[in-house]
């Protein structure tokens, strides 16, 4: 391998550099900074004493945020546990909802398919003694042939509060409402 001639003059100098300092009994150091080497050897303890303090003050803070980190872990695992339990209560109740207005309209679409297989003279009489808004919701949900042949039959005055309430369902009424009634 081969060698680099300033690299052999640098550790050429630093064992002769060795030598030296082992031949004339080592490094002295000046009487100045013999004081201060002093003076710091006579403040360690103090010095160790207060690093101490401080890492037993440390160990509390760090024992205090352990105990609030668990403490905060232990409350949100509360919170997430009520929060699971909250949706599946409003699943539950959006269900029973559904379920609830399931049976509504299967009821009215049952009534209203009564309604319109009666005899025309019968479901007449029957729609003339309701109240218009009522007897306007099922002549609505109705086919047109059958509710014209039982509005056909009513009086003029009656026949026309129907239609006027029929016909003044969607006033006042925003788009979103106008497209969920029947």
């Amino acid at each position: 391998m081969k060698r680099s001639p300033r690299l052999l003059l640098a550790l050429s100098i630093l064992l002769i550099g060795s030598g030296a300092l082992r031949l004339s009994g080592g490094i002295q150091i000046p009487a100045v900074l013999a004081d201060e080497v002093e003076t710091c050897v006579d403040t360690t303890p103090e010095v160790l004493a207060a690093l101490n303090d401080r890492s037993d003050r440390l160990d509390q803070r760090e024992d205090i945020l352990n105990t609030r980190a668990r403490e905060i872990a232990e409350e949100e695992e509360a919170l997430t546990a009520h929060i699971a339990e909250m949706e599946a209560t409003k699943a539950s109740l959006e269900d029973m909802l559904n379920l609830a207005d399931n049976a509504v309209e299967n009821d009215l679409a049952r009534l209203t398919e009564v309604y319109q297989n009666m005899k025309p003279r019968d479901a007449t009489a029957l729609f003339t003694a309701m109240d218009p808004d009522f007897a306007a919701g099922f002549l609505a949900r109705m086919r047109p042939d059958a509710a014209a042949a039982i509005m056909s039959g009513m009086s003029p005055e009656t026949a026309y509060t129907i239609s006027a309430v029929l016909a003044g369902r969607f006033t006042n009424v925003t788009v979103d409402e106008a497209l969920t009634r029947p």
